[in-house]
C-alpha cells in the first residue's frame, strides 16, 4: 500500500494585534496511487483472481480559520 498525505498552512497577520487568518490545504493520497484490494481466492468461483475493490483516490480539503 502506497499512501502519501501532505498539508500546507499559511498564516496571514491582520491589522489587529491578536487577530490572524489561517489557510490550510490538506491532500490525502497525493500521488493518486491506486491501492487495490485483495483478489477473490475461491477457485470454484467465476470471479477467481479478480480484484473488485480499490482504496479511495486523491482527496483535497481546504480550510479557512479566523483566530481572534
Amino acid at each position: 500500500m502506497v499512501n502519501l498525505d501532505a498539508s500546507l498552512l499559511k498564516r496571514f497577520a491582520l491589522p489587529w494585534e491578536t487577530h490572524r487568518l489561517e489557510f490550510r490545504a490538506e491532500f490525502f493520497n497525493l500521488p493518486n496511487h491506486a491501492n487495490f484490494g485483495q483478489p477473490v481466492t475461491g477457485i470454484d468461483q467465476p470471479t477467481a483472481g479478480a480484484i473488485g475493490t480499490a482504496g479511495p483516490g486523491r482527496q483535497i480539503q481546504f480550510a479557512l480559520k479566523y483566530v481572534f
